[in-house]
């Protein structure tokens, strides 16, 4: 099968690799606007006088040059107006007055208990932390204002005047009156100051983090005169309207769930996992089952099944009922916060959807090619996130990997009963995803767990039912309260299976081993390795 998607974003990561090997010390990227531009003409000029092989050799080496140029661009911000300029290494913090629009959905944390003892009594005035995600619009910096880690007072900043600035700052707001919205405009006063640096080698890297996220700075509000707002700035209407609904489905859990169920469901279907207890995270980890709390293919893929079935009962036509559940899919990424993961895995269900719609073939590879050079378009730092490389390698050794695991069964696979048939082809698919895993839990986590494939066979089916009871409590919520009580008990039952499951695994002897981080070099030959292995296997 001819697969194009493939090839191109594969010369596309190279690009990345290259651009992040290089650094910005070592090439600026203004350097490589030249002979991309050159190479691009080139292949035009070669396509026109019917030169195939050479105008494929150029484009893929375009790709190569462009993942490279737009790595540099975006993880070294050169314009003079961008808000990491505004800082420097060593720079503790800088008072100022910034405006701005919050353009995701707010994050409400509880707030740690060494984070507690750290503030001053004047400053505990909440028990939660809500986090917004602005994008600067304009910042005053008051003139000859020394660094100070307290706020300034009101009209110090006067001193200065408002310029324009760009980039996006996270801001920690100290306070339980912080009713601060997707696409509300704020003026916030307070100290400028840049994401900290791991202090031990191994240690999380916050700063690299954020800035894969687009944050190059952070501000702290503990005070109410710190902050106000400035009404409605401009926001995209879709998103408005998929955090109204989530802010509707969170409340309809909150009163047909208890605590800790409610914000455990909350994590399995909204991907909103900050709200689960520490503990009960540290578990799922442990048994390699934490994927059920950030949405993944496996929650789009069951909210596609779900859907369709739904559909199909009801006989709706086959095509309208593709276009439906693609609408659906958007709506749920949206929901979600669009986060890679959901990003790859919609667009691979979209294509799927739409070759369905239209009485063709999908390829797997392709869609997955798609996705990856897509999220890679918009952000090529994703491709050094932890959440982007677990789900791409997952669905390629599911893809690659599931099929070569098959051929080692008996003849006769699959067999005919339906149970046994289930099973084998359940044991096949989660086996493929944790071998394509292994080496990076390792390597982000420093864990190992035995039990990971036994918790996932148990847990993976269950998660199919704890979602689709999610969706029915949701949905009747909105209409008639007694009957989403009804869906919310029942899924109390299967979700209270799901922790007591996961919590025996966990207790087990060797249930999981801590381990130090792998060195690349071992992650490369392990993978070398399995693809070798399974390579010959016909």
């Amino acid at each position: 099968m001819h697969r194009p998607l493939v090839g191109i974003a594969l010369f596309y990561i190279t690009g990345i690799f290259l651009g992040f090997c290089l650094g910005a010390t070592f090439l600026h990227p203004n350097y490589l606007h030249l002979p991309l531009i050159m190479l691009f003409l080139t292949m035009v000029i070669s396509f026109i006088k019917r030169k195939p092989s050479l105008s494929n050799i150029l484009i893929h080496i375009c790709l190569l040059f462009l993942g490279t140029v737009v790595y540099l661009l975006k993880a070294n911000p050169s314009y003079p107006g961008h808000i990491s300029n505004l800082l420097f290494e060593g720079e503790e913090m800088k008072r100022v007055e910034l405006e701005g629009t919050i353009i995701k959905d707010p994050e409400v944390r509880s707030i740690g208990r060494g984070e507690k003892e750290s503030r001053n009594d004047d400053e505990r005035t909440s028990e939660k932390r809500t986090i917004l995600t602005v994008k600067a619009e304009r910042i005053k910096i008051p003139l000859s204002a020394p660094p100070s880690p307290l706020p300034s007072p009101r009209g110090e900043g006067k001193k200065g005047k408002w310029e324009k600035v760009a980039g996006l700052v996270q801001i920690s707001v100290y306070r339980e009156d912080a009713a601060f919205d997707y696409g509300k405009r704020i003026r916030v006063s307070g100290c400028l100051r840049q994401p900290p640096l791991p202090e031990n080698p191994g240690q999380f890297d916050y700063r690299s983090y954020l800035v894969r996220k687009g944050v190059y700075a952070l501000m702290t509000v503990h005070h109410k005169g710190q902050i106000e707002s400035l009404g409605i700035g401009k926001v995209n209407p879709f998103a408005k309207l998929a955090f109204l609904i989530k802010d509707k489905m969170k409340k309809v859990l909150k009163e047909t769930l208890r605590y800790p169920q409610d914000v455990l469901l909350a994590g399995i279907l909204l991907g909103e996992r900050w709200g689960v207890p520490q503990e009960l995270k540290e578990v799922f980890t442990q048994t390699g089952t934490v994927h059920i709390l950030a949405i993944s293919g496996l929650h789009v893929g069951l909210v596609v099944v779900i859907f369709m079935v739904l559909l199909r009962t009801i006989r709706i036509p086959r095509k309208i009922r593709a276009m439906l559940t693609i609408a659906l899919v958007i709506l749920y990424a949206l929901v979600t916060g669009g986060r890679p993961s959901v990003i790859r895995a919609s667009i691979m269900a979209i294509s799927i959807l739409s070759a369905a719609a239209i009485g063709r073939d999908s390829d797997l590879l392709n869609s997955l090619s798609l996705a990856a050079l897509l999220i890679l378009a918009v952000n090529p730092l994703e491709l050094f996130d932890s959440g982007f490389q677990l789900s791409f390698a997952a669905v390629l050794s599911i893809i690659y990997l599931t099929p070569k695991i098959n051929s080692l069964f008996p003849k006769g696979y699959p067999p005919a009963t339906v149970l046994k048939g289930y099973f084998l082809r359940s044991l096949s698919v989660i086996l493929a995803a944790q071998l394509g895993i292994l080496p990076l839990i390792a390597y982000y986590y420093s864990l190992f767990s035995p039990v990971a494939l036994a918790a996932n066979f148990i847990v993976v089916p269950l998660l199919g039912v704890v979602v689709a009871l999610g969706f029915s409590t949701c949905l009747s919520g909105l209409l008639f309260l007694p009957l989403a009580q009804v869906f919310g008990a029942a899924n109390g039952i299967v979700l209270s299976g799901v922790v007591g499951s996961v919590k025996f695994l966990a207790s087990l002897p060797l249930a999981f081993i801590y381990l130090g981080s792998p060195r690349i070099e071992f992650i490369v030959i392990y993978y070398l390795a399995l693809g070798a292995i399974f390579y010959a296997i016909k």
